[in-house]
């Protein structure tokens, strides 16, 4: 679709940044954590009021193929990956019985290992971190093509 609306040779709007190859432990740049009286739980950054790192513009092939998240195993996932696992397992394309190893990882057993701990107990973050991603993608899409083809986008759009 962005190739028929003459926007993939755009730049894209990326809130992410890129994964530290010399950090160990795990990133997820496209959301943060939200703690509050019942636990923490994965927010997109556009849901924080945005992010550490300030948004630049890219080339599409580099804002859809460059690694936005590093699981506990340092296993990446790009936007690209991301949205494909979400879209033909989880709904959307079509179901897809069969995960891959570390979609299933990162999806169903918090392979990012993002945790809340108060005294002795120590939870899981709630929701999942990969559709909090989608949702981060999204908005990084939607700004995109705003700025991109404004055309597309009604007067009172915001």
């Amino acid at each position: 679709m962005l190739e028929q609306l003459g926007l993939r040779n755009k730049r894209f709007f990326d809130s992410a940044g890129p994964i530290s190859s010399t950090n160990l432990l795990t990133e997820c740049n496209l959301v943060g954590g939200t703690i509050n009286g019942s636990g923490g739980s994965y927010t997109p950054l556009v849901q924080m009021g945005g992010g550490p790192i300030p948004p630049k513009k890219v080339e599409f092939v580099k804002w859809w193929n460059e690694p936005v998240l590093k699981d506990n195993q340092g296993r990446t996932f790009s936007r690209r990956e991301l949205v494909n696992n979400v879209a033909n397992t989880d709904g959307g394309a079509h179901v897809d019985p069969s995960l891959e190893e570390s979609y299933m990882d990162l999806s169903r057993r918090n392979s990012l290992g993002w945790n809340f701990g108060v005294g002795s107990v120590e939870e899981t973050f709630k929701g999942r971190a990969e559709l909090a991603c989608m949702r981060q993608i999204a908005h990084e899409l939607m700004i995109s093509i705003e700025k991109n083809a404004p055309e597309y986008f009604p007067s009172n759009y915001g």
